[in-house]
This record gives structure tokens, sequence and C-alpha cells, in this order.
């Protein structure tokens, strides 16, 4: 074996499992349930709703998961629980339910008590999700 081929290899090694490890790391952030404390979202060039305590995630080790929103924007009231399936790489999670529909939300700050995640829809309106762990009591 040449030397430049042992060194191509031995970094292709190297780099799947680095890349595989933070894709663990992160995945063992997000199982659990959170609480999505702040939620924003762009509506056209200059105008944002914002909106606090909004709903909840849960993610399974699964997988799976489930959301359940709860909130009202001026007279509109929403409510939804939704299971839905889950999947990560290194720095973002991709969400998809039943219907077809899925996001990618990119995980901009992994903390394991506080996340912040950023996506953008297909019409390029970004939106923001600050979320918090919520404690499970000791046993």
């Amino acid at each position: 074996m040449t030397q430049t081929l042992k060194i191509v290899l031995i970094t292709f090694v190297i780099g799947t499992i680095f890349s595989c490890s933070a894709e663990k790391r992160l995945k063992s952030k997000i199982v659990g349930d959170w609480t999505i404390q702040e939620y924003s979202q762009a509506v056209g060039e200059e105008n944002e709703i914002s909106m606090k305590n909004v709903g909840s995630y849960h993610f399974d080790k699964s997988g799976e998961g489930e959301r359940k929103l709860d909130y009202k924007i001026l007279k509109s009231a929403t409510k939804e629980d939704k299971i839905f399936n889950w999947s990560n790489d290194e720095n973002s999670v991709r969400i998809s339910d039943d219907s077809g529909k899925a996001e990618t939300w990119v995980v901009v700050d992994a903390k394991s008590k506080k996340q912040k995640w950023v996506s953008t829809d297909d019409a390029g309106e970004k939106q923001v999700m600050v979320l918090k762990r919520i404690p499970h009591p000791s046993k």
C-alpha cells in the first residue's frame, strides 16, 4: 500500500468515527422531554411572531416522539397532539409525521438543559425555537 493511500484510509476512518460520535452525542442530549420555552417566526421581511411556553416535545431513543402544542394568536387558538419520527446527524434534527410533512431544524446551541433550534420553511421564513428540558422527579 502506498503512503498516500494509507493516509487517505486513516483519515477516512478517523473522520467516520468522529462523525458518528458527534451524532450520538447530540442524540443523547435530545432524548427526553422538553418544553417549548420560546418560539418565533419571521413573517415577511419586517414582521415577527413570538410566543412563550407554547407546548412540549418528547423525543424517545427509538426515534419516535410526540409534540403537544397549545397556544393562542389573537383570537385563533391552536391545540395539537401529534406523534412523529425523528432522526439527527451531528448538527440537525429531522422531524417527520405520517402525513409526509418533514421539517429539519439546525441545532445552534445544544446544551443538556436548554437548546436553540433554527429552521427555514419552504417559503424562506425563519423559525427559532428555544427548548428547555423538563426535569423528572427522582425515583
